[in-house]
């Protein structure tokens, strides 16, 4: 399958399995991904605010806040093809419809991405060598590239978007960890 032909077949996937197990599968995933002694460890957590159809995140980015750490999710600049990473401190008065109608920063504080310990890593398709599939618009790879980025990546995922193998190329970037609600897997990079 070509990289289209995923996203669709991982989209059906996904839209099989309902919002309430949905959201038992991300309350699942939350606490694998918090338990991550890289997370424990971590003083800086990169996160994502979820699209409808993606895991849910909000519990990873609750729990994190209530520890006590620092979290950041990212503002995008589609112009720039990049992502602005800020820090937020409460859900509901730091964030405001942006790009795609994602919930994103609604004051940019931007730090800086050496402080980043963990990148709560989203996509479409993942497999079990760390290659991941996103939505197409590189954002994340790019993003990954950045040579002052030294954090760990973890993908969090449905075990349904686990395939054998992904589509990718040589600018595609793979995660460290990937955790679904299932299993967790590492990957040496």
């Amino acid at each position: 399958m070509d990289k289209k032909q995923v996203r669709a077949e991982i989209q059906k996937r996904i839209r099989a399995l309902g919002a309430e197990l949905r959201a038992e599968k991300s309350r699942k995933v939350a606490a694998s991904f918090l338990a991550l002694p890289e997370v424990k460890q971590a003083r800086l957590v990169m996160a994502f605010v979820p699209m409808p159809d993606e895991l849910d995140t909000v519990p990873i980015i609750e729990s994190l806040l209530a520890s006590g750490k620092r979290v950041a999710v990212p503002k995008v600049i589609p112009k720039d093809r990049t992502m602005l990473i800020s820090e937020i401190r409460n859900l509901t008065t730091d964030l405001e419809p942006g790009y795609w109608g994602i919930l994103e920063p609604r004051n940019p504080s931007p730090v800086k991405l050496e402080q980043i310990d963990v990148v709560c890593t989203p996509g479409r398709a993942f497999d079990r060598e760390g290659n991941r599939l996103g939505r197409g618009g590189a954002y994340y790879d790019l993003f990954f590239s950045r040579p002052e980025l030294r954090a760990v990546r973890v993908a969090v995922a449905f075990a349904e978007q686990v395939l054998d193998a992904v589509p990718h190329d040589q600018d595609d970037r793979r995660v460290h960890i990937l955790v679904t609600d299932e299993f967790v897997l590492r990957f040496e990079l």
